[in-house]
């Protein structure tokens, strides 16, 4: 009981301060329209809730690791449900590309649940509703 209150408390300490940890429960840190990413696969290290941008515009990779070093790649990146992200291998929106390591819809877009490991590093996003 004693390890299980434990792990709830760091959870909760590393959601105020920016890392959720691994496997986090997405639903409990995201909003509307935004997306929950992290700079480890597996939704692990460094997380961040990304609001939606004001008139859906470009969003660039701006995590911190568990140290407090700034991070510009995303390895594990979840869109809000009813949100539809394009993805970028470069900052500012430059290079899209499909992030999910299964084949790319027509639409090149990412939606809920997201990927728990892309196929690259994601640098920037734009989202929009669905």
């Amino acid at each position: 009981m004693r390890s299980l209150l434990l792990g709830i408390v760091s959870v909760l300490v590393g959601m105020a301060l920016g890392h959720p940890g691994t496997n986090p429960d997405i639903a409990q840190v995201s909003g509307s329209g935004g997306v929950f990413a992290c700079t480890m696969p597996q939704w692990s290290h460094g997380c961040k809730y990304f609001p939606q941008a004001a008139d859906n515009a470009c969003h660039n990779a701006d995590l911190y690791n568990d140290v407090g070093g700034q991070v510009f790649e995303i390895y594990a990146f979840g869109p809000d449900p009813g949100t539809k992200c394009r993805t970028f291998a470069q900052a500012n929106c430059v290079g899209p590309f499909y992030a999910k390591k299964d084949t790319p819809p027509k639409d090149w877009t990412i939606t809920y649940p997201g990927a728990a490991e892309t196929s690259s590093a994601i640098r920037s996003f734009m989202c929009y509703p669905d």
